[in-house]
């Protein structure tokens, strides 16, 4: 893919100039313009470095094109109709709290939702409370002797 000025391209490697990162592998950048570069021709674009806040002229191997994203607006329905897209949530059929779409029990009553099982509806909650109130007694009764 060919660069002009104005598109848009990533750094391919980290780029130190004068014991300084001037570019990190990754980072995107704007090539502002391409300039002939009589003492170095293959240094034609001109990019800004954030980092240093100075413009350099770096080659084509410092540089990776972006490749231009698809406009979904471009398919016609035809071909998109083949696309399947599923929700990531719903809600419990039991309680109404949003579960994940293939979520098998529902985190918030404990219905199993799994259509295979014989065991559906809600549950009787899980109640910590009373459990935890009985270790505390039977700590309180404890005593210890040195």
């Amino acid at each position: 893919m060919e660069m002009a000025a104005g598109s848009s391209a990533y750094i391919s490697r980290d780029i130190v100039i004068e014991n300084q990162y001037a570019f990190k592998e990754g980072e995107q950048v704007v090539i502002e313009s391409i300039t002939q570069n009589l003492q170095r021709p293959q240094y034609r674009y001109v990019v800004f470095s954030s980092i240093l806040n100075k413009r350099f002229q770096l080659c084509e191997t410092d540089l990776t094109v972006m490749q231009k994203p698809v406009q979904l607006a471009a398919l016609d329905l035809g071909s998109a109709r083949h696309l399947h897209t599923r929700p990531i949530t719903k809600p419990c059929p039991y309680c109404k709290e949003l579960i994940l779409a293939d979520a098998i029990m529902c985190n918030h009553c404990g219905s199993n939702i799994d259509t295979d099982s014989t065991t559906k509806g809600p549950k009787q909650r899980f109640r910590p409370y009373a459990i935890a109130s009985g270790v505390l007694e039977s700590t309180a009764t404890f005593s210890y002797s040195h």
